[in-house]
């Protein structure tokens, strides 16, 4: 072989010895943490894809909009009964004031 193909092919060789280490060194530490990064952005991934599948149930079990009509219906409902009853309540209050001081009279006429 002529020394100047010799040459060529050992310069040849040099560099590809010199891009693998380069290749050791940089690039595949390198891969490896973008790799890891992969990895744990996955495991976020279904992390957040379960908590999405979680509040969707939640959503599905929650009322729509003729439930939330209907419990606003039963609370005004409630509240009428409510003040009915407020009534009713002062209006026994004032019948057993009045016995209270019947017999408060009766009892201390005697």
């Amino acid at each position: 072989m002529e020394p100047h193909i010799l040459q060529a092919a050992n310069l040849f060789i040099t560099t590809l010895d010199f891009v693998f280490r380069i290749l050791v060194l940089l690039v595949i530490p390198a891969l490896v943490v973008l790799v890891r990064q992969l990895m744990s952005l996955r495991r976020e991934q279904v992390l957040l894809e379960q908590r999405a599948s979680s509040l969707e149930r939640a959503l599905d079990r929650m009322p729509g909009e003729e439930g939330l009509h209907q419990l606003s219906l039963s609370v005004a409902a409630l509240e009428g009964e409510a003040k009915a009853m407020r009534e009713i309540m002062e209006r026994i209050e004032r019948v057993v004031g009045r016995h209270e001081e019947y017999l408060l009279s009766v009892g201390g006429g005697r």
